[in-house]
C-alpha cells in the first residue's frame, strides 16, 4: 500500500518541481602567497560569467571579492535563467614549503535570480518560473600546490543561502526560506608564471 502511494505521489511531486534560482559563483582559488600580490580571475561557462580578484595587505591576509552574471535566453526556448551575485571576503593565506597553499576565507554576498524552466506531465508541458533575492554567508578553505607552470587544488566552500523574496507561477512565499550548501571543487591551472588557464 504504501509502495502504490508513493508511486502515485511521485508525479504530483514533478508537477511542484522549481526552477532552479540558486547558482554558485565560481570558488575563491587565488593562492597570494605574499603582500601587494594583485590576482584576478575571470571564468566563462554555462552559468555565465564570474568575475574574481583579490590584493593581498599583508603577508598573511587579504580582501576578495567576486561578481557572477548571467543570461541565458536562447531564441525558441522556453527554458530561461538570469542572474546577477555580488560578495567580498576576507582571507587568510599561508604559505607551506616552497609550493604549498592554505587559504581560508569568509565572506558575504547579495544576488537576485529568474528562471524558468519546463517540465513534462502526463504528455503536457508546464512552464514553471521562479523568482528571487537571496544574501549569502560562505565559509571556505583551500589547500593546493603551485609552482610556476602549474597551480592545483582543493577548495571547499560552506554557504548559507536565504532568500528574502522568493515566488514562483504558482506560489509567492512570505518568509524567507534558506539553505546551506556544501560546494567542494578540485582546481587546476597550467600556463606561465604569470599568466594561467584553469580547466
Amino acid at each position: 500500500m504504501k509502495l502504490r502511494l508513493l508511486i502515485l505521489a511521485l508525479p504530483l511531486m514533478a508537477i511542484q518541481a522549481c526552477a532552479p534560482v540558486y547558482i554558485p559563483s565560481a570558488r575563491h582559488t587565488h593562492q597570494l602567497d605574499h603582500k601587494g600580490e594583485l590576482s584576478g580571475a575571470a571564468f566563462v561557462g554555462t552559468n555565465g560569467i564570474d568575475l574574481q580578484g583579490a590584493y593581498a595587505v599583508s603577508d598573511r591576509f587579504g580582501f576578495a571579492g567576486a561578481a557572477s552574471f548571467g543570461d541565458n535566453e536562447e531564441e525558441g526556448n522556453e527554458d530561461y535563467h538570469e542572474h546577477s551575485y555580488g560578495e567580498i571576503a576576507v582571507e587568510y593565506f599561508r604559505v607551506i614549503g616552497n609550493i604549498g597553499r592554505f587559504e581560508l576565507l569568509g565572506g558575504a554576498g547579495l544576488g537576485s535570480a529568474t528562471s524558468v524552466d519546463n517540465y513534462a506531465f502526463s504528455g503536457t508541458d508546464r512552464a514553471v518560473q521562479a523568482t528571487g533575492r537571496y544574501n549569502k554567508l560562505f565559509l571556505q578553505s583551500n589547500i593546493g600546490l603551485e609552482t610556476d607552470w602549474v597551480e592545483t587544488g582543493l577548495a571547499l566552500r560552506l554557504g548559507q543561502v536565504r532568500f528574502t523574496e522568493f515566488e514562483t507561477s504558482a506560489t509567492t512565499y512570505e518568509e524567507a526560506e534558506a539553505g546551506t550548501f556544501f560546494e567542494p571543487a578540485l582546481y587546476a591551472r597550467l600556463g606561465w608564471k604569470n599568466i594561467k588557464i584553469e580547466g
